[in-house]
């Protein structure tokens, strides 16, 4: 009898288990789609963007950035030249100016104390980068 106890508890247990399991997935607590949507962004907002070899600053309606269209890196395409090389830009922390921002994400291998900026030659970020 203790055998088919334990066998029905553990049965029991899975079956429950399972239970919260499906019902947390078809609440979206778990698993695909569980992260909220991302807001649209109204086409019609002004975005700006700087080319990252000739540093010009472009602003558009993002949905005109979008018809331009992106590489698979995320790099929009400049009006201007046809290439793919309009970034979002950030203000060096030293000069003010508006430079390119190289990395959205730190990476293996990303050491901010290397990055500088194109105008002034120091680090773009306060301290140095660290």
């Amino acid at each position: 009898m203790d055998a088919k106890k334990t066998v029905m508890l553990v049965v029991l247990f899975v079956v429950i288990v399972g239970a919260i399991y499906f019902s947390a997935r078809k609440s979206r607590i778990l698993g695909p789609g569980s992260a909220p949507p991302m807001p649209a962004v109204d086409p019609a907002t002004p975005f700006e963007l700087i080319d990252r070899n000739t540093l010009q600053v472009i602003t558009k309606p993002y949905g005109e950035w979008q018809k331009l269209g992106q590489d698979s890196a995320g790099i929009f395409k400049n009006p201007d030249t046809g290439t793919y090389s309009m970034v979002p830009d950030m203000l060096c922390f030293k000069c003010g100016a508006k430079i390119p921002y190289k990395s959205r994400f730190p990476h293996p291998g990303y050491d901010p104390t290397q990055v500088k900026c194109p105008k002034c030659g120091k680090s773009p970020f306060p301290g140095g980068g660290r």
